[in-house]
């Protein structure tokens, strides 16, 4: 359960935050674009589609790389590269307090 929440907290607070700025440029790029007509609508309407899929997506594997390391550490003790021992370690506190 504590991996779960740091992950969660940790990786979904960014991706928060990366959404919540998509939805702030997708209304800037609609007003500014709506001047152009249906076309303009339509281009802003693409623009913020395949920036929230790329945010989506981006988020989704690295969610899964984390997942793999995890995985990694807990089957065999190692710590993968690019990861900290910290990091692994407190991975797997629980979320009780003692």
């Amino acid at each position: 359960m504590g991996e779960s929440l740091i992950r969660y907290f940790g990786l979904g607070m960014i991706e928060f935050l990366f959404f919540l700025f998509g939805i702030i440029i997708t209304f800037i790029l609609f007003f500014v674009l709506a001047g152009l007509g249906t076309t303009g609508i339509i281009a802003a309407i693409v623009i913020a589609v395949l920036y929230f899929l790329g945010v989506i997506l981006v988020f989704n594997v690295a969610n899964t790389i984390f997942n793999t390391a995890l995985y990694v550490y807990a089957d065999t003790g190692k710590i993968p590269e690019g990861f900290s021992q910290e990091i692994m370690q407190n991975a797997f506190k629980s979320g009780e307090r003692r």
